[in-house]
């Protein structure tokens, strides 16, 4: 951490920078921003940051994402096997992008 005259310059990593940094230009705080020699600085005289509470699901989804994620192992396995379901597939894959639910390995475990 630097000192300077008005402020403490704490360096963190580029994605919680530009993260802060786009929520305070959505909340229109662009007087928040500074140069300070090469490098913009954002003075958060004020400002206090809180953590916000994410929760893995919201309620019922993960009951969901589980059927999703079973129901797309057995028609890979039907694929595997020789089946030509590329119809039922791109339907389900379209049911888990409407609800947000990304397809990963395993994810009948989560």
């Amino acid at each position: 951490m630097r000192t300077t005259h008005t402020y403490a310059i704490l360096e963190v990593k580029p994605e919680i920078y530009d993260e802060v940094k786009r929520l305070l230009q959505a909340a229109d705080y662009h007087h928040a921003f500074h140069k300070d020699g090469a490098d913009e600085v954002i003075d958060m005289t004020g400002i206090a940051l809180q953590a916000k509470k994410f929760l893995p699901y919201p309620p019922g989804m993960q009951a969901e994402s589980q059927r999703i994620h079973r129901e797309y192992n057995r028609l890979v396995a039907e694929q595997r096997a020789g089946a030509k379901n590329g119809p039922e597939v791109v339907k389900l894959t379209d049911e888990a992008a409407a609800k947000h639910i990304i397809l990963v390995p395993g994810g009948e475990n989560l």
